[in-house]
């Protein structure tokens, strides 16, 4: 039950992006109204759906705007007992942890996720579009 309540959270936000442009999409996720957990979730389903190169992308521009707020990702890391030499390495559930500690612990810092985290969501979507298209054809 609980699973299907965070999974139509996720949904939600994906019938609110097929009605908008992508600015409007990146303008209007706030990832500090998910709970911690629902965020987690989401942000791995998405990176799981997600096309080998924009996960590759997302992941770059999402420890990029950690470092730029100051957050040091070696401490989260290490914090959360997740071994990577690379960004590549990163699983989408590291990703998700990675998300929720700082929604847990530096929530200021989540302001600077906002952008990368809409653009996981907006490439997820784009995904899904594609492959309902296909099917249709």
């Amino acid at each position: 039950m609980n699973g299907l309540k965070k999974m139509n959270g996720l949904k939600k936000l994906k019938s609110k992006n097929r009605q908008s442009s992508p600015k409007d999409t990146i303008n209007a996720y706030d990832p500090r109204k998910a709970t911690p957990n629902e965020l987690c979730d989401a942000v791995r389903a998405a990176m799981t759906a997600a096309a080998l190169d924009d996960r590759i992308s997302i992941k770059h521009k999402l420890l990029s705007a950690i470092e730029g707020s100051r957050l040091n990702i070696g401490s989260i890391l290490l914090l959360l007992g997740i071994h990577a030499d690379t960004v590549e390495d990163l699983t989408p559930s590291d990703v998700g942890y990675i998300v929720r500690y700082i929604r847990i612990n530096s929530p200021d810092g989540l302001a600077v996720l906002r952008r990368p985290l809409a653009e996981l969501f907006e490439s997820v979507n784009r995904v899904q579009r594609s492959q309902l298209s296909k099917r249709a054809a």
